[in-house]
């Protein structure tokens, strides 16, 4: 049963200003030098691989569509793909990357994994639902969408791959925590140095509990919602000590808000929110990857204040052997937008809180039932029926 729930649209509006933030996906220096070329891919800027990420995901003025942040999960803006120049300069370079195979050139799993990934993005951002009979202005526009959507499709199928080969997919979080970039431990005396948990483990084997709220079969469902289901979202809670002092808190919550019992949560506990990729392997079924897209922490005191610290997918370091997750800055942060550091428990939306439409209690989760949820959730879309459809058209 899907328990998932409706969010207002000041919901909606606050996670389309995070995803338009977390869209960056390398650190400041790396990012100046792609606006002027890209060498994800290949060593040579000219390489097809990386002109295709610059043109969809690097912002460059207004050359071309303006200068809105192409990389954007955010879909409820009108893709700059539809405008005039940036269409036909998408058609142009997406037959030619057809035709001439430019798909073969890349074996690496991990690089066609991410472009495969950036495509999709691409696709969803030109779904449209269309209504019958549409016809005048909206008439263009869904041609548009059908001809880069078919075109879209057709590479993403060339750079599907088997389940085993998405399985054998480097865990970047583990790789940045064995490096050392970051402690592996919050430190009260230097609360402004981001901190990456050693322990933080997604099997059930730590003492980090997977949650979500007792009326929802999602942990993180605004998240999800908000990516149409292209990745996994995790929440973990953790309370100092060991495992069950976590399992027996959430056993304390109260079944509804009306009900007194909410305890405070203690000095130095710790909240993740863990984005874990999913594609779309070589049969057309989806599949979690190990590649953790965001990871997001807050870790409350006894002042009723949170700590909060983000990281994100570098993409380069992770193809270069360097740190494969990188920490935001302050100014950065997006936590709190939607997450007020002085609300203490309430502030966990997870459990009903905050912007969702009240409390409905708290219930332990784990990783299966999230992805089996989660790919519930996409085969439901829209979306992913066209994406589907497209797929067995395509040679």
């Amino acid at each position: 049963m899907n328990r998932s729930r409706v969010y207002p649209a000041a919901a909606i509006a606050c996670l389309v200003v995070l995803g338009m933030l977390s869209a960056e996906t390398q650190p400041k220096a790396e990012k100046a030098k792609d606006e002027t070329a890209v060498t994800l891919f290949d060593a040579d800027p000219a390489h097809p691989w990386n002109r295709l990420y610059q043109f969809l995901y690097v912002p460059i003025g207004n050359e071309i569509g303006g200068s809105e942040c192409r990389g954007a999960d955010a879909r409820r803006q009108e893709p700059f793909l539809l405008h005039n120049a940036a269409y036909d300069k998408a058609v142009r370079m997406l037959d030619a990357f057809l035709q001439s195979k430019d798909d073969e050139r890349v074996k690496d799993p991990v690089k066609r994994a991410l472009l495969q990934r950036d495509l999709w993005y691409a696709f969803d951002s030109l779904g449209e639902i269309p209504y019958p009979g549409e016809r005048g202005i909206h008439e263009e526009p869904t041609q548009r969408r059908r001809a880069l959507q078919k075109r879209l499709a057709q590479l993403m199928r060339r750079l599907e791959q088997p389940a085993s080969r998405l399985k054998a997919l480097p865990d970047n979080y583990g790789l940045t925590v064995k490096k050392g970039t970051y402690p592996a431990k919050f430190d009260a005396e230097h609360p402004e140095r981001p901190y990456l948990p050693a322990d933080l483990r997604l099997d059930d084997k730590s003492d980090w509990v997977i949650v979500r709220a007792a009326s929802t079969d999602l942990s993180a469902p605004a998240h999800n919602l908000f990516v149409e289901g292209k990745s996994v979202f995790l929440t973990l809670l953790r309370l100092p000590g060991p495992r069950k002092k976590t399992e027996d808190y959430l056993a304390d919550m109260p079944e509804d808000r009306g009900k007194k019992g909410f305890q405070p949560l203690p000095d130095g506990s710790q909240v993740a929110l863990v984005r874990r990729m999913l594609l779309p392997d070589d049969k057309g079924e989806l599949r979690p990857t190990p590649l953790i897209e965001d990871v997001r922490l807050r870790i409350f005191s006894k002042r009723r204040e949170q700590h909060a610290y983000e990281f994100t997918l570098a993409r380069g370091g992770l193809l270069s052997g360097r740190s494969a997750l990188w920490a935001r800055g302050g100014d950065e942060l997006n936590c709190k937008v939607c997450h007020k550091p002085e609300d203490g428990v309430f502030s966990l939306n997870t459990f009903g809180f905050g912007m969702t439409q009240g409390y409905h209690g708290a219930a332990r989760t784990n990783l299966t039932e999230q992805v089996n949820g989660t790919v519930n959730l996409k085969k439901q879309s829209y979306s992913w029926g066209l994406l589907q459809g497209l797929r067995e058209t395509t040679p």
